[in-house]
């Protein structure tokens, strides 16, 4: 097979976003891909897609003469890339196409397509490789565990087992034209227009929480493995002699999962005096209430250069936190993001709204105004969303509360299920006003105007991020 090339197809269809994603990162899924098929001797192009129109994308694709394409998507593009698909099997029909990621992962059920000939179930690298090999030497497909294809109904075969020990993996194949594009246009330090080419980096693969609305386990099961420290550290210097990386964003899902593997990271970046500013998510509390987060650790990420700390609080109201799979005191989390308030981190929260049975006037009134109370500085809000093959999504289409299943929509940026209490509008005109009176409210002016006098450095970050808004016309 002479060349692949590997594809994340999205121009059109999810324009940044104020109240969820607006960030442009690179790939890594697909970058990991081609750095071990290269390592095996085969030829790959990597495409992101941004704003090229379909039919020049599609030229692009063609162009690099391939044998096989692969798609990697999300629920919400996954429409989108197999319409691609069958455009190049309606050019070339003897162009192998190969889906993965999250969705397909999670439906494999999308095999019954003519457009798609193969979906990789999973961790992808170990699982491609060998279905290339396979379809390159005429072997059996039924010999290659941990994937989906047509054959008089769908077949899918033993899963693949898990990669346990990452460092196999070569570092991912980055292409200079993506990562001179990359940044994390959120609220970070260094500010966008000072960010140079971020790179995202995992640590670790897989969460053993299985929170009720997230489809991760649909990729990695409930098993986290992770790099060696020496790993990471020599990732990243690669990735300053190269690009001159300034900002790291790392993918781990929980971060904080093993807090030992956090301190020994964070020690050896300051130890080799490693100057990259990172970001971070992590899980304030474990499913029993219990905090995961205290002052030496925040203190032990800052000083290893960490500008910011995501978290999942999901819902502030108790009852929703527990259908979520979540737990949070309120005092508690006042606790924790104060403490990375203290010495100079960027706090952002990641909430859903719209829990069909719970959520109310009242509940979206009680977070507005506990909200105000929270030493938060970015705000993301999304709308649960019954992505495949989680609780949620069995939950909500047992109770016929699925509004669609065109998958173009599952962006999380709209509402989709039908509630008790709410109705489409209503819930989306809640998540403004929160928004809103988040960022106007009084106590988040003074907690800015403090935060930059104690740490001048974050003022053109502050300054960026609310123009940003203003510009959105989110804010009044």
């Amino acid at each position: 097979m002479e060349n692949i090339t590997l594809v994340e197809a999205s121009a059109g269809l999810y324009e940044p976003g104020v109240f969820t994603r607006h960030s442009h990162l690179e790939p890594l899924a697909l970058e990991y891909l081609a750095s071990v098929l290269k390592k095996e001797g085969y030829k790959t192009n990597i495409l992101q897609q941004r704003e090229e129109p379909a039919d020049k994308f599609l030229k692009k694709i063609l162009g690099t003469k391939p044998n096989l394409v692969a798609f990697s998507t999300f629920t919400y593009s996954f429409p989108y890339s197999k319409n691609l698909a069958g455009m190049i099997k309606g050019t070339n029909n003897k162009i192998y196409t190969v889906f993965g990621g999250v969705h397909v992962s999670s439906y494999p059920q999308s095999i019954d397509d003519k457009a798609i000939d193969f979906i990789v179930l999973g961790e992808g690298e170990h699982t491609l490789l060998d279905l290339v090999k396979t379809l390159d030497n005429g072997g059996r497909l039924e010999n290659v565990n941990g994937i989906a294809y047509w054959d008089d109904g769908i077949k899918i075969t033993e899963p693949r087992k898990r990669i346990e020990n990452l460092d196999e993996l070569p570092f991912p194949l980055r292409p200079k034209t993506i990562l001179e594009k990359t940044r994390i246009n959120t609220l970070m330090y260094p500010t966008k227009s000072e960010q140079k080419g971020v790179a995202s980096i995992a640590y670790s693969r897989g969460c053993s929480y299985g929170c009720s609305f997230c489809a991760s386990k649909n990729i990695w099961g409930k098993t986290v493995n992770w790099r060696s420290v020496k790993s990471i550290v020599d990732e990243i210097e690669e990735l300053q002699r190269q690009f001159r990386t300034n900002t790291i964003f790392f993918t781990d899902l929980t971060f904080n999962l093993d807090k030992g593997k956090v301190l020994e990271l964070c020690d050896e970046l300051t130890k080799q005096k490693i100057s990259v500013s990172w970001d971070a998510m992590l899980r304030a509390t474990s499913p029993d209430g219990s905090l995961l987060v205290d002052k030496g650790l925040l203190e032990a990420m800052k000083k290893a250069k960490c500008a910011k700390v995501s978290y999942g609080l999901e819902s502030l109201i108790s009852e929703i936190q527990e259908v979520y799979n979540k737990k949070g005191e309120i005092n508690a989390l006042k606790q924790i993001l104060e403490l990375g308030n203290s010495i100079g981190l960027i706090n952002k929260g990641y909430l859903i709204i719209g829990e069909p049975k719970l959520e109310t006037k009242e509940t979206l009134d009680y977070t507005k105004e506990i909200l105000k109370e929270l030493s938060l500085d970015e705000l993301r809000i999304s709308f649960l969303t019954p992505f495949p093959n989680t609780s949620t999504y069995f939950e909500c289409e047992q109770e016929k509360r699925i509004i669609t299943k065109n998958w173009a929509k599952y962006t999380s940026d709209e509402p989709i299920l039908e509630l008790d209490h709410l109705n489409k509008e209503e819930l989306i005109e809640a998540r403004k006003e929160i928004f809103r009176e988040f960022y106007q409210n009084s106590s988040y002016e003074k907690r800015m105007k403090s935060k930059i006098k104690r740490f001048p450095h974050l003022k053109k970050s502050y300054d960026e991020h609310l123009q940003f808004l203003e510009q959105k016309e989110v804010l009044e």
